[in-house]
């Protein structure tokens, strides 16, 4: 007897409502989690606001308090200055008054005597002071007490007296006077650390402003400050150096349209086309050397008002004495100019303060006046000047470059057309480097018609034919005889055509090899004779150097005596 287990289904409803119960919190709570992250999103960005707003508040602040501190300092520094100073600008404003006058000559001498002498007691120690009583008893003929005067002006600063005088009297063209203040200017100067303004001075004694008594010292100083470079250890390696760059800057290109063939078949192309770059560097020098030297100089007006605000700034700017508390004004005034940033602030006074203290030596001032006069600010007769006076370090330099390009002409230059390749030295070998080219061509040619041969089918196919009787009816076998044989017929009959081909081809590459090569010696003589031509310039820039002379490169106005280059 079996018993039979009736199972009734389960009532599940509650747990249903449980898990749809359970569904609705958790959307519920994935919304809540949704809106509290959206919250969080929105609070960080608040704080991050908040931050950078209180950031900027507190550099604002912390600006707003340089800009304070840099104003109120400004004020005392400006105080100090006019407590210690102040009448230092008023000796200067004198003395820019003084010298209109004295170019005016509205003003009279007594005048000009009351002023110097009440700026001489309230200025003790300035060197200026002095100095303008000195130039006031030279106009009123008062020769003890400008005797006085200039010593007093010598002894509180004799550089800048110096170049006071030497300005002055050139603007009143005392040319005797102001040659020996110029000779004592130049005592002062340092050629490892000139003033870039230098070049100004220079400028003028170049173009005759200073007479021709002027360019004889000048002439001198600079003979010495040359012969006292020269002796230094490693001087005239480096004078060679600058100007071989200076020089190698003038060296052309080849055109693209010279020496195709050489360019595309010779690997020493290279080489070939720096020698014959260099070899026709010398013509270049010596039309960019004549072009400085042709044709008469005209003095600009510039040049004489670059000389007048030379006097100018030496008259109104300040004194060392001044210049640190100026230095500490004007940083103040960046950082106050900069809305107190210090470091902007910091960076405009360094790179001021770099232009101002920039100093040139003196062999650099005349590479620069010699090949970029417009970046030195030297006029043509300046340029003249410089280059007769750096004319040995041209000359050593411009050997030098041609020497090397003369060491460094390929004698041997290599050909290839192909797989072929040969060499020359002049292009005289035309007929041996054709006779191995076409050696080459014909290897070439039995190489390739060797290689042209019956396939190894075609053999065995007139006795796979023969073999076919075995198995197969008379007919049947003769006739897979006579293909057999007609295969090997059509392939024997085609490798003359083949061979043929083949001849043609390599014909036609010798050929085009041949005047590929042909062409190549052709320029290769072309090359040897533009080299030696241009070489040969050298020596136009050797002679052209030789007869420049320092002394005969400045312009002398007013009917004195000027030489000229031929």
């Amino acid at each position: 007897m079996s018993t039979q287990l009736t199972i009734s289904p389960a009532d599940l409803r509650a747990i249903e409502r449980a898990l749809t119960q359970i569904g609705s919190l958790t959307h519920e709570m994935n919304q809540r989690v949704d809106t509290l992250q959206d919250h969080q999103v929105q609070t960080f960005n608040r704080v991050e606001a908040l931050a950078a707003a209180f950031a900027k508040f507190v550099r604002d602040d912390a600006k707003h308090k340089q800009v304070q501190l840099a104003e109120t300092r400004l004020v005392k520094v400006n105080q100090e200055l006019e407590t210690r100073f102040g009448h230092y600008a008023e000796v200067r404003r004198r003395a820019t008054g003084i010298l209109q006058a004295v170019d005016s000559r509205l003003v009279g001498a007594d005048t000009i005597r009351s002023t110097t002498e009440d700026v001489m007691m309230k200025t003790p120690g300035y060197w200026l002071a002095p100095t303008l009583v000195a130039l006031a008893s030279w106009i009123r003929d008062d020769r003890p007490t400008a005797d006085r005067a200039l010593s007093e002006a010598l002894r509180r600063d004799d550089y800048k007296a110096s170049l006071f005088f030497s300005l002055v009297l050139r603007r009143l063209d005392r040319r005797g006077a102001a040659r020996t203040w110029l000779g004592r200017y130049l005592m002062h100067q340092n050629p490892q650390a000139l003033d870039r303004e230098f070049v100004v001075l220079l400028d003028a004694v170049a173009n005759g402003m200073f007479g021709p008594e002027a360019r004889e010292v000048a002439a001198k100083t600079i003979e010495t400050w040359l012969k006292e470079l020269g002796d230094r250890a490693g001087f005239l390696e480096a004078q060679e150096k600058r100007w071989k760059t200076a020089l190698e800057a003038l060296t052309p290109t080849v055109p693209e349209t010279e020496y195709r063939v050489l360019r595309k078949f010779s690997a020493t192309w290279p080489a070939l086309e720096s020698t014959l770059r260099t070899s026709r560097l010398h013509a270049r020098v010596v039309d960019y050397f004549r072009a400085i030297f042709e044709g008469e100089i005209v003095v600009s007006p510039q040049v004489s008002s670059e000389i007048d605000a030379i006097l100018d700034r030496l008259v109104t700017h300040f004194d060392d004495e001044e210049l640190p508390l100026r230095s500490e004004a004007r940083r103040l005034q960046l950082i106050s100019d900069a809305g107190g940033d210090v470091d902007v602030a910091q960076q405009r006074f360094d790179a001021e303060q770099k232009a101002f203290e920039e100093k040139v030596t003196f062999t650099e001032l005349l590479t620069n006046a010699s090949m970029t006069p417009e970046l030195a600010k030297a006029s043509r007769a300046t340029q003249r000047f410089a280059l007769a006076l750096s004319r040995d370090w041209v000359a050593s330099a411009h050997g030098s470059i041609a020497a090397s390009a003369r060491a460094a002409v390929p004698q041997e230059i290599a050909l290839q057309t192909d797989d072929w390749s040969g060499q020359t030295t002049d292009g005289s070998n035309e007929e041996a480097l054709l006779a191995d080219q076409g050696a080459f061509f014909g290897k070439k040619e039995a190489e390739a018609v060797a290689q042209v041969k019956l396939p190894t089918f075609a053999y065995i196919a007139p006795v796979l034919g023969l073999l076919t009787f075995a198995f197969l009816p008379a007919i049947g076998a003769a006739i897979a005889v006579a293909a057999g044989a007609f295969y090997t017929f059509i392939e024997a009959k085609g490798l003359a055509g083949k061979r043929a081909k083949i001849r043609a081809r390599v014909g036609e590459e010798k050929a085009k090899a041949a005047e590929v090569l042909r062409a190549a010696l052709a320029e290769v003589v072309d090359y040897r004779a533009d080299v030696n031509r241009e070489d040969r310039r050298a020596e136009d820039v050797r002679t052209l150097l030789a007869n420049i002379s320092p002394r005969e490169c400045t312009l002398v106005q007013q009917g004195d005596a000027r030489a000229v280059l031929a």
